[in-house]
């Protein structure tokens, strides 16, 4: 506990996401528990120190980096109370399949996979492996990997993609079933969102070019002084007001 004697230090982190509650259940965290120990701390205070200089540098590669190092810090939490909990061989046996099931279909959701490979693949029974994955997870495999390739495509929607390229990236060999199944996991097609992302973009530029025509003005009227006259003012003055650019 912190006192005077022996202070916390503190690093704020905000994130958000569709599985944001996922993770913080997993190393422990909710509303009567929002405090989580780990025997890490030179390591965690290397992430966190890691964190901060990503987001400060800033430049390109810089969410995927301090996304990459924001799990690693979940990761590290969750392991020491996984540790701590000691659960039965069995049940961290069953664990260790879904973990392993959940780590390939995040690896190769690009692939055009089946549930048939990823049992292989790992040396487990398919019929086994989807009961206790779906015990542990709550979706089939099918739907976890539909879910993974709904947000990777959400995401890459923000970009200046087209559909067939996020359809491609995402595992979807028809542009057009990606559509209908996006549209069925949000409500609204691709094709709108990137609408909805384009003038969001536009918007956001605006704003920033309306930004500059104000700074540019300003320099006019409070710098640019005749000897003897004072600032020079342009005889149309009632388009000088703040917030209009020219």
């Amino acid at each position: 506990m912190s006192d005077e004697a022996d202070p916390w230090s503190y690093r704020w982190v905000g994130f958000k996401g569709t599985r944001a509650d996922e993770y913080l259940h997993a190393i422990g965290f909710s509303a009567h528990q929002p405090v989580a120990l780990s025997k890490q701390t030179r390591r965690l205070r290397a992430l966190f120190y890691s964190l901060q200089k990503s987001l400060q540098t800033g430049g390109p590669g810089t969410d995927m980096q301090s996304e990459g190092v924001l799990r690693l810090i979940f990761a590290d939490y969750a392991q020491d109370r996984a540790a701590d909990a000691a659960p039965p061989e069995e049940a961290s046996a069953i664990q260790q399949q879904v973990e392993q099931a959940i780590r390939w279909l995040t690896l190769q959701y690009y692939q055009p996979i089946s549930i048939e490979q990823m049992a292989q693949s790992l040396g487990y029974h398919r019929t086994h492996l989807s009961k206790m994955f779906k015990q542990h997870t709550g979706l089939s495999p099918m739907n976890f990997l539909l879910k993974i390739r709904m947000e990777r495509a959400k995401l890459l929607l923000l970009e200046p993609l087209t559909i067939e390229q996020v359809a491609s990236s995402v595992g979807f060999s028809d542009p057009l079933y990606f559509s209908k199944q996006f549209k069925k996991w949000y409500g609204r097609s691709p094709r709108n969102t990137a609408r909805i992302s384009s003038s969001t973009r536009t918007t956001a530029k605006l704003e920033q070019n309306s930004k500059n025509c104000r700074f540019r003005w300003n320099i006019m009227v409070y710098c640019r002084v005749s000897p003897g006259w004072g600032p020079l003012v342009p005889a149309n003055t009632n388009r000088l007001t703040e917030g209009q650019p020219y």
